[in-house]
């Protein structure tokens, strides 16, 4: 859902031509696509930390395996996904 939002932010952007102006600003594009997509990834990052933590003390599931593997995991698909929204755009 928060990749979603990334990309809908920079269509919306190239959409009403002001992608235009931030090429043209001092930053370098990735800087431009990072800024846009910093805070999808953060949020992204805080719901899955609140979906694990609800899991475990409000429903009771048992935690097994690896919390850090669980963590490293969920940084990678997401990761993944605003790379691939980036990639589409080039």
């Amino acid at each position: 859902m928060k990749t979603g939002m990334s990309l809908r932010s920079i269509c919306n952007f190239a959409y009403l031509l002001t992608l235009e102006v931030l090429l043209e600003s001092p930053l370098h594009p990735i800087q431009i696509v990072l800024g846009k997509t910093a805070p999808c990834l953060v949020l992204s990052i805080v719901n899955a930390a609140v979906i694990v933590v609800l899991g475990v003390f409000v429903f009771g599931m048992p935690m097994r395996g690896s919390l850090l593997l669980l963590a490293g995991m969920a940084l990678f698909f997401l990761v993944l996904s605003l790379r691939n929204f980036k990639d589409r755009l080039a």
